[in-house]
């Protein structure tokens, strides 16, 4: 049983980094009491710095089209038109994707922080499982219109 601790303890490990960061963001800035980054340094992370011409649908980063209602801040992908970029998430919603499917996302709107953690280096599949994932815990929210 050892040897399956070895791969599983550092997944568990990064999860739990992970969501610390994700939500310190959610948080503004803040995790557990102790400020980490300014609130205006987590504004510039997760608010839309991209000009209306670059979010023609014509340029991405990885599998992510930047479109109307989606686009991208200083490190972070930012849905500021949910219906505009046809998701199922909350105004303001911001998300990281990591290379080998790791991703957490932050929904301000419904409270939501949720972080997903598999190992698949650069699989085509793994943005669909992202996708796939928000539209499983939209479907389990009470009011997801919030």
């Amino acid at each position: 049983m050892r040897s399956v601790w070895v791969w599983v303890a550092p997944l568990l490990l990064a999860a739990g980094i992970c969501g610390g960061f994700a939500q310190m963001l959610a948080n503004g800035g803040e995790l557990d009491g102790r400020r980490i980054l300014s609130a205006a340094t987590v504004r510039l992370m997760t608010t839309n710095k991209l000009q209306g011409r670059l979010l023609s649908g014509k340029f991405g980063i990885g599998e992510h089209v930047m479109r109307p209602g989606f686009g991208y801040g200083f490190n972070c992908a930012v849905v500021f038109d949910p219906a505009l970029a046809a998701l199922p998430v909350g105004k303001g919603t911001f998300f990281w994707d990591g290379a080998a499917g790791t991703w957490f996302w932050v929904d301000p709107t419904n409270d939501v922080v949720f972080v997903g953690m598999i190992q698949r280096m650069l699989d085509p599949d793994n943005h669909s499982l992202e996708y796939k994932s928000q539209a499983a815990v939209y479907g389990a929210l009470v009011d997801p219109s919030r």
